[in-house]
């Protein structure tokens, strides 16, 4: 089911997105000292916000990852 307030589509949501930190990681790579220094007040708070993200994803994709151990479901990389 599409929801209009998300910038993807579900079927490409994961591929985006892991684009989208990529881009964030090598920003951070190219000057760490500095990185957070010259983000604006709306993208500090958002880099704030995508940590906390970052968190949660862990613990719900491990979950996840759990769940589909039981299941004998396999992923690849």
């Amino acid at each position: 089911m599409a929801n209009s307030r998300f910038p993807n589509m579900s079927y490409c949501m994961c591929e985006n997105t892991v684009a989208a930190l990529v881009q964030i990681i090598e920003h951070m790579d190219e000057d760490p000292e500095n990185f957070l220094q010259d983000l604006s007040m709306t993208e500090l708070n958002s880099f704030n916000r995508l940590y906390e993200l970052c968190k949660e994803f862990r613990r719900t994709a491990d979950f996840v990852a759990e769940c589909a151990d039981e299941l004998e479901l396999t992923t690849e990389e």
